[in-house]
């Protein structure tokens, strides 16, 4: 008989090997990218480079989660349970996607106390290190924090997440869970567009 011990030792580093990482990253990755490319996506600009970036940038607001005191030290998990994902793009540029039914914008100004608070989420869920551009330090809110989409969308509540773009990417996972490659991608920037389900 066989050493139990060893035999499960390597199935666990084969698991967690670079290859099966890379594979479940690639399988996983387009599921992800459709229910982003569904959201309404926000570039928010600032007028000076106040924004950080770590190595862990797409930081999820849990749907049901209405203000932090603190920030979330944990990435929360899946894009359809978010209420608004953040992304900082550059030093002055970030992107807010979220599940209202409007169309894309691009060039959204936001006040320098909206990227100390996109700075706090950021920093905050970093897994080792977080940086800004060279020069002064980035602002860093320190709470209570809301939802950047408040700013965005003064009439934000939790029914937006029965939004239309909502419902088309939960029918899209349905149509697809139990396939591994997914190939058809939908992205809407127009909330016209979206196909009835």
């Amino acid at each position: 008989m066989g050493d139990m011990e060893r035999v499960r030792a390597k199935m666990i580093d084969a698991y967690r090997s670079p290859t099966n990482r890379g594979f479940t990253m690639l399988t996983k990755a387009i599921k992800v990218a459709s229910i982003f490319g569904l959201m309404r996506w926000q570039i928010v600009v600032f007028d000076e480079d106040l924004l950080a970036y770590s190595d862990h940038p797409v930081v999820l607001w849990p749907g049901d989660v209405k203000r932090f005191d603190a920030p979330p030290k944990r990435q929360a998990l899946g894009p359809l349970s978010a209420l608004e994902v953040r992304v900082p793009l550059s030093p002055s540029v970030a992107l807010v996607m979220n599940w209202v039914d409007e169309s894309d914008r691009t060039a959204v100004s936001l006040p320098p106390a909206a990227a100390g608070e996109l700075n706090a989420l950021t920093i905050g869920q970093a897994d080792l290190e977080w940086m800004h551009k060279r020069g002064r330090q980035p602002p860093v809110a320190t709470g209570p924090f809301r939802p950047l989409s408040h700013l965005l969308d003064p009439g934000l509540d939790q029914a937006k997440l029965r939004s239309t773009r909502r419902t088309t990417a939960e029918s899209f996972l349905r149509r697809h869970k139990h396939r591994t490659h997914v190939q058809d991608v939908m992205v809407v920037v127009d909330v016209s567009a979206i196909p009835a389900t």
